[in-house]
């Protein structure tokens, strides 16, 4: 994932959309139809008489976009933008009927060749649109299981990021590999409080848990453990039903992972994680 480009289509589109409506305004006021050419316009400055949003483009956002454009190996587009925006400051101020005055024909010139050179760009790399819901998990802010979570169980957030991450660019089975993979953290938690290191696989420290828990062997209880008891008891059932139907066939390429499947999964596994941060963390 660290080589894909993030970025959001709005201000890519409204640059462009702003080209395409000043280069229009450049065709209507350099050859307009016979009779249409207002005497009011006559002696303003180009940037007046065509677009007031000049100074928003140009600058920082013309920079950040030049940038976007060279991470997307959209060389040319790149040049072609800066030249783009050279001429612009060459025309600021160039009055449309200035004897001699080149510098609007430059412009609607450079703006057609960056229009050209944009799409020949465009149509090289592949890009993948994401929806909304889908954006969501894909950044994830800072809390995408919620903060109980993230504070109960810190060392499970990488996971957590990535499944969500993964979920949303479509790769089901990884994000079900990586729900898993964070689920390690709460179990290896329980585990501890229970006096057992968490380094034994999921069904010998399951099994040694539920001994535990059931009372079949005996070791040294917390002051509240008939309080607590039922919460262990319900927390190792749910483990051991996620090593059962999901775990065990993820990690060991028996199953591929529909999206659906996938967000069902993801959504289970926040629940449970919610449960268990009421009572454990690291």
């Amino acid at each position: 994932m660290a080589d894909m480009i993030e970025f959001n289509a709005r201000k890519l589109h409204e640059v462009l959309e702003w080209v395409f409506m000043v280069e229009a305004s450049l065709d209507h006021l350099l050859s307009p139809p016979a009779g249409q050419r207002m005497d009011a316009m006559r002696g303003r400055p180009v940037f007046t008489t065509i677009s007031g949003s000049a100074t928003t483009i140009l600058g920082d956002d013309m920079d950040s976009i030049i940038k976007l454009l060279e991470e997307m190996e959209m060389h040319s587009s790149a040049k072609g933008l800066r030249r783009l925006e050279r001429a612009f400051v060459r025309a600021n101020g160039a009055n449309i009927d200035a004897p001699g005055t080149n510098a609007i024909e430059d412009l609607r010139a450079e703006m057609r060749a960056f229009r050209n050179r944009f799409f020949d760009d465009i149509s090289e790399p592949h890009f993948i649109g994401l929806s909304a819901s889908e954006a969501s998990l894909f950044i994830g802010g800072a809390y995408p299981f919620g903060e109980s979570v993230d504070k109960a169980f810190p060392t499970a957030a990488p996971e957590i990021s990535e499944a969500g991450r993964c979920l949303a660019i479509g790769l089901s089975t990884a994000a079900v590999m990586h729900l898993m993979r964070a689920l390690e953290t709460p179990l290896n938690v329980m585990a501890k409080s229970l006096g057992f290191g968490g380094s034994k696989n999921w069904n010998s420290l399951l099994n040694d848990l539920e001994g535990r828990v059931r009372d079949r062997v005996d070791f040294d209880k917390p002051a509240d453990w008939k309080s607590i008891q039922p919460f262990y008891a319900e927390a190792i059932s749910l483990m051991f039903s996620v090593k059962n139907a999901w775990r065990n066939h993820s990690m060991h390429a028996n199953r591929i992972y529909s999206q659906h499947d996938a967000k069902a999964i993801y959504d289970s596994v926040q629940n449970i994680m919610i449960h268990l941060a009421r009572r454990l963390s690291e």
